[in-house]
């Protein structure tokens, strides 16, 4: 209660408060005494997916998203193969295959030929934009249906963004969009601190590559995390309010993230028991890929192993997705709450 008058207060209630005003404050009420804590959200996302029997159903709708987008692209493809377009894969493929055996021709870069594959590979990533949006938004509508435990109806919600792919499509690019500017911000102050480095002649020791490498690494992890968790729900508020335009739901999306960044990004670092076992199936990997590599004896061993720790990094890398999903998908639903958007 006392946290509850000290906002209050802060807001601008200057008077004493009573206990029954206090009351009639429900959402600061909620805020401060039901937030769920981040293991109540691991042990509500375990329960859902495995007691209740969503893990399938998640699973089975991204791999479906997923095969409509491999779908559409081949049918893409073979449209501008039986047509005759020339593509910029169709030019490299021939300069590779050129270089092996020096006799296939590859094609002149002319105006027209540089028309055909500009032209088609921008439809290609049209077409690519919009089949990840329509993924995106399928994938967090049947979430929805996950965090409400509604069964029926799961399918349907799965290939909704096909109603609207131009809204997914743009959608798509304004979120990319977002990335780039922040890419752009983590970009080009290492580009230039790494060129002045090279003209001073300070990157001529490994031990001064590693460190500017290992620094520029963490400064892009640092700035690019700031977009990533804040539009982190922006697919979720789309399915929840299918009829919203883009520039709203990211309106609404930084809304509802405005002070709660953390909250996620504390949420995610309490799956570290999972994300350990995960890096050290790739670290088993690793090591039975260097014991095929030495040969002798140990190569059959070694085979055994990465075929052993690549399923079971695959199976783990599945299951942790949709645990880590849903996980934030109950934290999204606590702060919708609490949160009035716009």
């Amino acid at each position: 209660f006392l946290q509850i008058a000290k906002r209050l207060v802060e807001s601008g209630a200057n008077r004493p408060v009573s206990v029954p005003e206090l009351l009639q404050h429900r959402v600061i009420f909620d805020t401060i005494l039901t937030m769920r804590s981040n293991t109540e959200f691991r042990n509500l996302a375990w329960k859902r997916l495995w007691a209740d029997h969503w893990f399938g159903r998640l699973f089975g709708g991204g791999l479906l998203l997923s095969l409509c987008g491999y779908a559409a692209n081949t049918v893409i493809g073979g449209v501008l193969n039986r047509l005759g377009v020339q593509t910029w894969q169709d030019y490299y493929l021939a300069r590779v295959q050129n270089l092996r055996d020096l006799t296939t021709p590859v094609p002149n870069l002319t105006n027209d030929f540089v028309f055909q594959a500009t032209s088609s590979g921008v439809l290609s990533m049209f077409i690519g934009y919009i089949m990840a949006g329509i993924a995106a938004y399928g994938t967090a509508a049947i979430l929805l249906k996950c965090l409400k435990n509604e069964e029926n109806g799961w399918l349907g919600a799965a290939f909704g963004g096909f109603r609207d792919p131009f809204g997914m499509l743009w959608l798509m690019i304004r979120y990319i969009l977002i990335f780039f500017g922040w890419g752009l911000l983590a970009g080009v102050p290492v580009g230039l601190c790494v060129t002045v480095l090279v003209k001073a002649g300070l990157m001529t020791s490994p031990v001064a590559c590693g460190c500017l490498t290992t620094f520029c690494l963490c400064y892009a992890l640092l700035i690019l995390s700031i977009p990533f968790y804040r539009y982190r729900f922006l697919f979720l508020v789309k399915a929840e309010h299918p009829d919203w335009s883009a520039g709203v739901c990211i309106r609404s999306c930084k809304a509802l993230m405005e002070g709660h960044k953390m909250e996620s990004f504390r949420l995610d670092c309490a799956y570290w028991k999972p994300i350990t076992l995960a890096l050290l199936l790739s670290i088993l990997m690793c090591c039975g890929a260097a014991l095929i590599a030495s040969g002798g004896i140990f190569a059959v061993l070694g085979g055994s192993v990465l075929l052993v720790s690549f399923v079971g990094l695959i199976i783990a890398v599945i299951i942790l997705s949709q645990y880590i999903s849903v996980g934030q998908g109950f934290l999204y639903e606590e702060l919708k709450r609490k949160t009035e958007l716009p």
